[in-house]
């Protein structure tokens, strides 16, 4: 990214040592070359951006009884033990999974709904979660504090607490 990052500001610079003087010479205004200025530098930062977002894209999940690997794009690799794992965090967006290091750093592993086998991988990352005995939050409370009553009453109006199916 860093490659394509320096090759776009390159391009900008090259475009704009040019063309500025190119346009003054030519007795045009003075606003042409600032506003295609002010435009590369949105259009870069906007790419800088999106090409970063696409480089932490998840690309691989590797789940085993003892650990919780995500590789992305890039090739870059984050692994925590369950063992420093402090809570499993389920929102609309996905599931974080957030751990402490040994120098009490925090960790969030980020698996995004988005993600293809998303459904497969966050029901075993909550049974995991579970056996391991940590904690699992839901829209930012932790599911023991949940009123299930009323979550399952919005999901289905048509229920009421004594009736079944």
């Amino acid at each position: 990214m860093r490659r394509v990052a320096f090759a776009y500001a390159a391009v900008c610079a090259v475009v704009i040592a040019v063309g500025a003087p190119l346009v003054l010479a030519l007795g045009a205004n003075p606003w042409i070359p600032l506003s295609l200025c002010v435009l590369l530098s949105v259009v870069a930062v906007r790419s800088i951006r999106r090409l970063g977002h696409l480089q932490q894209r998840l690309w691989r999940v590797a789940v085993s009884a003892r650990h919780l690997t995500l590789l992305n794009v890039s090739q870059r690799q984050r692994t925590v033990g369950w063992r420093s794992v402090t809570r499993v965090e389920v929102t609309d967006d996905g599931l974080v999974v957030v751990a402490r290091r040994e120098n009490d750093v925090e960790v969030r592993l980020c698996i995004a709904a988005s993600f293809g086998p998303y459904v497969d991988v966050s029901h075993h990352l909550v049974e995991l979660a579970e056996r391991w005995g940590r904690p699992i939050w839901v829209d930012g409370r932790p599911l023991a504090r949940l009123d299930l009553r009323a979550l399952l009453s919005a999901l289905h109006p048509g229920l009421s607490a004594g009736s079944a199916g």
